[in-house]
């Protein structure tokens, strides 16, 4: 770990039982790092993601699975070249920058996620995952290279009914799933079989 021209750190805990911890500071020393992906767990680090991760500003792909944040720092927004935001963590949601659309070339968005404001990341192929209310929100027929689209929705949510319109503008959709709690609906589908069992 010292080389200061390292360009990738990856990181596998499949010994969940262990508490492995990320040394920030030093991390954000390899200022030409291209790629961190850690994934593991590390309860000193629930909350708000470290302000020094905004100098790795080569860094293509950030993968912080399974960390428990709920924030990220104003200073994510100086990785002007990431690809890749991978923030995935079991029932964490995450509060993103209000100007992360200025991450233009963001493609791939993992994570529990609250308000978004990415009506204008066009490159942006897959987005995983988003609460409904949030969704509502979004302009869809902005994201053009949209693929894969992962919505789910929260308990107590206002939005109890998933709109279908919302999705079909995204003409380069290959991949939807959508998560309702027992008291949603999908009205789509629900018209649909009431066709089908008509056709019976």
């Amino acid at each position: 770990m010292s080389n200061p021209n390292m360009h990738s750190i990856l990181f596998f805990n499949p010994d969940k039982a262990l508490v492995v911890t990320i040394n920030f500071p030093l991390m954000c020393t390899f200022k030409f790092l291209r790629v961190f992906d850690f994934d593991g767990y590390d309860k000193r680090y629930s909350g708000i993601l470290n302000e020094g991760i905004g100098k790795l500003i080569y860094l293509k792909h950030l993968g912080l699975r399974k960390k428990g944040f709920s924030q990220l720092p104003s200073s994510i927004l100086y990785l002007w070249r990431i690809q890749t935001l991978d923030l995935f963590s079991r029932g964490a949601e995450v509060e993103l920058p209000n100007k992360v659309y200025k991450l233009q070339e963001l493609k791939h968005l993992i994570g529990l996620f609250m308000a978004l404001q990415i009506d204008s990341l066009t490159t942006l192929q897959s987005l995983k995952v988003v609460n409904n209310e949030s969704w509502s929100k979004i302009n869809p027929e902005k994201l053009v290279n949209l693929g894969e689209l992962l919505i789910y929705s929260r308990v107590c949510t206002k939005a109890k009914v998933f709109r279908s319109d919302s999705v079909v503008k995204l003409l380069r959709l290959e991949r939807l799933s959508v998560r309702l709690s027992p008291d949603d609906s999908f009205a789509f589908l629900q018209y649909y079989l009431l066709v089908l069992i008509s056709l019976i």
